[in-house]
């Protein structure tokens, strides 16, 4: 189904979102113009990178007055000021290096400042917003419960990976509006048919009388 070209990842959607959107994704040709691949463009979910600026909040501060008013600070960096990642880190670098945290609060900085790090491509929400994309995962959600949960989840129904599969197809190319163009793709992928010709036979003649 044709949503648009934005993706928000999320860690349901793959156990390896990067593996996904590259080998996944990005290959994917448009449904409506063959041979054109789609036009993705990778955001982390608005909210979902919210939560590690929190996890960044309970290590550095033990007042949470002043973790509530650094994490909301940072948030209003993340959605509306340039490069927001960078400065970011760089706030919770200076505050980390005057503190003594203990193994289990180094290990919790670590990991929150490694995936704001890792991701922070991905998390230009000022200009996602200037081109009117949504920076949070409704929409994606949205596409799951028109896809799937519509069609799937109706009373009495239970599906199989074969089953579910092939109704999924038939679905997407309903949604997408793209029904007639794949109904003739797959006409003339189908070999013709041979006709089957019938040998003439001979008719017996009539004995002579004798």
């Amino acid at each position: 189904m044709v949503v648009g070209h934005v993706w928000s990842t999320l860690p349901t959607l793959a156990s390896n979102p990067t593996e996904y959107f590259d080998n996944g994704l990005s290959q994917m040709e448009h449904p409506r113009h063959p041979g054109r691949l789609m036009g993705w463009t990778r955001i982390v979910d608005f909210y979902h990178a919210t939560e590690y600026l929190a996890k960044l909040a309970a290590v550095l501060f033990d007042d949470p007055r002043a973790a509530h008013g650094w994490q909301r600070r940072m948030r209003r960096w993340l959605k509306h000021e340039p490069n927001p990642v960078f400065r970011i880190l760089h706030s919770a670098a200076k505050h980390h290096g005057e503190l003594r945290l203990t193994d289990k609060e180094e290990e919790a900085y670590r990991k929150a400042y490694q995936y704001l790090n890792n991701q922070k491509a991905y998390m230009d929400y000022q200009e996602y917003r200037r081109r009117g994309l949504p920076i949070g995962s409704g929409i994606t959600e949205a596409g799951c419960k028109t896809v799937f949960t519509q069609r799937f989840k109706e009373s009495g129904m239970s599906w199989g990976i074969e089953g579910g599969s092939v109704i999924l197809t038939l679905r997407l190319a309903t949604l997408s509006r793209v029904w007639e163009t794949v109904y003739r793709n797959y006409l003339a992928s189908r070999p013709l048919p041979t006709l089957a010709t019938k040998t003439p036979t001979r008719t017996k003649g009539h004995a002579k009388a004798a």
